[in-house]
């Protein structure tokens, strides 16, 4: 991949500003780089040289000079594209993807959004119509931000990049989104007045002013020939278009790997790729010195009989101590779960072995009804629809921690707190309203000014606006999982910034154009099939995966987190120190030693504790995050 920054303004810019944007985000892209000078628009490129090949120049004018495309990223049907949308002048055996970008858009105007399929950060300056058009991919794998100034427009692939203009400051509001609903998303970020492109958008600026709108990426089911195929055929098309997926996505040159956590869909990648024939490519592993979260045992098992090399990073305290700064400035947002570090260490280790981008499993879980959520949303629906089966407490035990399934105590806890949500059709994001409820919880964490910043209700209705009313209650989970977890936080926290951070890329084979569209047909029963995740999937690989996996609890990637900050307090003191508290003005100095020292004392109720944890680490975070801003 790599990145992009650029300046559009009313009046010509100086050309070492967007010389400085790309300096601050040269490592997404240290082997080369590229600059448009304009006298108002400004952009620069850079990029990596996978295998030690250029792919091609980063920004591509055409013939007359009247349009400028400039690129950052990796298409994944190419030869398609040339084949169905290029005519005979325009075709070159070395057609670049930025060149690629720039006769589409001759071609095909903004449309060429919806035949693309990549991951990917892009600008067109076309000088005919004066405005500059900024896009990104359909699932957000590349980041793309802008803020507005009074003459200037400013845009890059991170945030540090448009600090060299202006001046960040956070944004309260933006802090509380981030926390309550696990990401900002609709164009929000945590920072004031700096906005984000969203996944499957782009952005038109023309007279300093700016229109964002969305792109039709993936043929709705509404318009699917609604042919209903077997389990057996669904099965086939699965690992077809799997197999097609990883293909085009190791086809380019470029030395690569596999990330294995121990769970089904990176099993799925590394058995599908050693059948391929890829039986050397190595692998990395994450290990934790906390056996509670190690995976290690599942990861020996899906490496059995393997011949690469097979790499395990193991993480302690230590370790994630001595990284957090440098994530938090990687990341640019405040963390809730400290996932992220070791994801970071992953990618070091990775790139100290020379890989240049890795595979891994993220959105089989979106796709394929893996998460909780789904479940619980089955269970809060089945419950409105028959009151026997609430005060029954039928199905209860598929919702709960497995250590609590046999708990009976624990069992009428969790039927009680889910009685509570059940008749809320009309709300958008029913699936997550018991998380969100128990996430607002951080408000009395702020501090009396920045409470009166926050407007929970409103930040509510934004969220959810974004969303439209599915007649599938799991299809409608779907739709917000993919928007606010997959693209705002696994992607981005625990993808794309720790990866490039590393000069890495990652390429995501479930997220493969044909694959969401495929996964869109299947029915809600085999994806979610009573209360088993992800049984289509399963089924489609049964023959390739270890039994013992197959058939595994499923398991959330899982860090240490307060407790770190608990064992080690005397290294975060000054995080949680009154003069810190009263620099930033953000968070309650009182409310947070009382957070502290219940953590430390009290073993309260699981749900609760672990809300505590996250917001703990939250404020930790938050201020470290700010001060090495301000440094």
């Amino acid at each position: 991949m790599g990145g992009i920054a650029g300046i559009v303004s009313l009046k010509n810019v100086p050309m070492p500003i967007v010389e400085e944007m790309m300096g601050a985000i040269s490592h997404r892209g240290p082997d080369e780089i590229e600059f448009f000078h304009g006298g108002t628009v400004q952009i620069g490129a850079c990029g990596l040289k996978l295998g030690g090949i250029n792919d091609g120049n980063l920004i591509a004018i055409n013939r007359d000079r009247t349009v400028i495309s400039v690129f950052s990223g990796t298409l994944f049907n190419i030869p398609a594209l040339i084949r169905c949308f290029l005519r005979e002048e325009q075709l070159d055996k070395t057609c670049c993807p930025s060149a690629l970008i720039l006769h589409l858009y001759e071609n095909c105007g903004i449309d060429l959004l919806n035949v693309i399929d990549g991951q990917f950060a892009l600008a067109i300056y076309d000088k005919r119509r004066d405005i500059v058009i900024l896009a990104r991919d359909a699932v957000g794998v590349c980041p793309l931000y802008y803020a507005v100034t009074n003459d200037t427009v400013l845009f890059g692939s991170e945030i540090k990049a448009l600090s060299i203009k202006i001046k960040i400051q956070p944004s309260i509001r933006g802090l509380y989104e981030n926390f309550v609903y696990w990401s900002t998303s609709g164009g929000r970020t945590i920072y004031q007045d700096i906005f984000q492109v969203p996944p499957a958008g782009f952005a038109v600026i023309e007279n300093n002013k700016i229109q964002v709108q969305g792109y039709n990426t993936y043929a709705h089911p509404e318009f699917i020939p609604n042919k209903r195929k077997s389990a057996a055929e669904y099965q086939e098309d699965i690992y077809l278009t799997l197999v097609q997926s990883i293909a085009d996505r190791v086809a380019r040159p470029g030395k690569w790997g596999i990330y294995l956590s121990g769970g089904l869909d990176s099993t799925i990648l590394l058995k599908l790729v050693e059948r391929m024939g890829f039986g050397d490519i190595p692998i990395f592993s994450l290990g934790f010195a906390e056996g509670e979260v190690d995976e290690s045992a599942y990861q020996s098992l899906a490496t059995s009989g393997y011949g690469g090399e097979h790499q395990r990073v193991t993480v302690g305290d230590a370790e994630i101590i001595a990284a957090l700064p440098q994530v938090l400035k990687s990341c640019e947002t405040p963390l809730f779960k400290l996932g992220a570090v070791p994801m970071f260490l992953l990618a070091q280790a990775a790139r100290q072995r020379g890989v240049e981008f890795i595979l891994s499993g993220e959105g089989a879980d979106e796709l394929f009804y893996g998460y909780d959520l789904f479940k619980e949303s089955k269970l809060r629906h089945l419950w409105a629809k028959d009151e026997s089966a609430r005060q029954a407490a039928r199905d209860i035990e598929h919702v709960v921690p497995p250590q609590y399934k046999s708990n009976p105590r624990a069992l009428k806890v969790y039927s009680e707190f889910y009685s509570r949500y059940l008749d809320q059709k009309d709300d958008v994001l029913y699936c997550m309203r018991p998380r969100i409820d128990a996430s607002t919880e951080i408000i009395k964490y702020f501090s009396t000014e920045s409470r009166a910043m926050i407007a929970p209700r409103e930040v509510d209705i934004l969220v959810g606006s974004q969303f439209k009313h599915n007649s599938s209650v799991l299809k409608q989970c779907q739709d917000i999982q993919m928007q606010i977890l997959l693209a705002g936080y696994l992607l981005s926290v625990q993808g794309d910034r720790v990866l490039m951070a590393n000069s890495i890329q990652g390429r995501f084979p479930f997220l493969d154009r044909r694959m969401i569209e495929l996964s869109r047909t299947i029915p809600d029963n085999l994806k979610l099939c009573g209360y088993e995740e992800k049984y289509i999937l399963k089924k489609a690989f049964a023959d390739i995966v270890p039994l013992a996996i197959l058939q595994r609890e499923k398991y959330q990637y899982s860090a240490p987190g307060a407790e770190i900050f608990l064992r080690n307090k005397l290294v975060f003191e000054p995080y949680l120190a009154k003069e810190t508290f009263q620099r930033f003005g953000i968070f309650d100095y009182k409310a947070s030693q009382s957070l502290v020292h219940n953590l430390q004392a009290s073993s309260g109720q699981a749900h609760q504790k672990m809300t505590d944890r996250m917001i703990l680490t939250y404020i930790i975070t938050a201020h470290m995050l700010f001060d090495l801003i301000k440094g």
